[in-house]
């Protein structure tokens, strides 16, 4: 079964210092099943990725991994969502 994801589960995933069993265990089942996300998810990823950076939380090249990282998981971006709601 789908569901919907949002920033603070998946900026989780790529910051160990916030990874939680609750958090690890959303990772596998998107990884498994896949999950759903709202138009403006991947935006919202890259720019929490880049205030990492900014913050200097991490490097240009682990963002770019990071990015690749999060853009390869099977999650579905809703272009209607908004709309609907």
């Amino acid at each position: 079964m789908s569901f919907v994801i949002d920033n603070s589960v998946a900026l989780a995933w790529c910051f160990e210092d916030e990874q939680t069993v609750g958090v690890m265990a959303l990772l596998d089942r998107v990884a498994e099943t896949g999950a759903v996300a709202p138009q403006l998810w991947p935006i919202e990823a890259l720019n929490g990725l880049l205030t990492a950076e900014r913050r200097r939380r991490i490097s240009g090249e682990v963002r770019r991994r990071l990015a690749g990282f999060l853009q390869a998981l099977p999650i579905r971006i809703d272009d209607e969502m908004a709309s609907r709601s």
